[in-house]
């Protein structure tokens, strides 16, 4: 990914179609997921979503996770790509199915 130094820190510019986030490189949502799932305990499942690239590292922490098939993640993970079009309803069914289970 494309770092930027500030202050000896480097950071990564995240861009969406609305706004520029700025974070620490060693600052992901999928770290966050890992920490998480350390404090809860590793019997719980995650499920996840995510639209953008700073979604990724969270998407391939998680043990389901869905995105639009837009958005490029690597090919070995096992992400489940819905179509852009209605991400959101149909990810949120989903989850809903896998709840009630």
């Amino acid at each position: 990914s494309d770092c930027l130094i500030h202050d000896d820190v480097e950071i990564i510019p995240v861009f969406s179609p609305v706004r520029l986030n700025i974070f620490p490189e060693i600052l992901d949502k999928g770290t966050a997921l890992k920490r998480f799932r350390d404090y809860v305990g590793e019997e719980n499942h995650f499920v996840s979503a995510g639209d953008s690239s700073f979604d990724v590292p969270m998407l391939v922490a998680a043990d389901m996770s869905f995105c639009p098939d837009s958005l490029e993640v690597p090919e070995q993970s096992s992400i489940i790509k819905l179509e852009e079009k209605g991400f959101s309803d149909v990810m949120l069914q989903k989850v809903q199915n896998l709840i009630v289970r």
